[in-house]
């Protein structure tokens, strides 16, 4: 994966991590995933397009595992997911914090995971 309808979900912290990504009206979970601690997960950026969802609003947020932090939920914009290669995850004071890495235009036209396969093909290559 790595291309443009894809986003890596990074948890760069020590504690488990829930994303959730809620369709509204109606409220319903689109997705709930659980982000274990340093693990990485793509996901599909189709879940957050409007135009697959006309009408309908959609709301991510992630917290923290533990159910003592369960409340303080962090809002993150369904764009924000949709147009970053990868997002960050991490914490304070009970608090999911994230950073956003921008998409390339080679990631957007799907060259730059081409790329990255040839330079990691090449480099085998010249260890031999």
């Amino acid at each position: 994966m790595g291309n443009a309808s894809a986003t890596l979900l990074i948890n760069d912290s020590d504690a488990p991590i829930v994303f959730t990504g809620t369709i509204h009206p109606g409220n319903f979970v689109r997705m709930e995933i659980v982000i274990q601690p340093t693990e990485q997960i793509y996901i599909n950026n189709w879940d957050f397009d409007s135009k697959f969802n006309p009408g309908r609003t959609i709301t991510s947020y992630a917290f923290l595992k533990d159910p003592v932090h369960k409340e303080k939920k962090t809002y993150i914009l369904p764009s924000l997911i949709r147009d970053s290669a990868a997002v960050v995850f991490n914490y304070k004071n009970g608090r999911v914090t994230y950073k956003k890495i921008e998409k390339t235009m080679l990631d957007v036209l799907g060259i730059g995971v081409i790329a990255g396969k040839i330079q990691h093909f090449v480099k085998k290559w010249q260890k031999l």
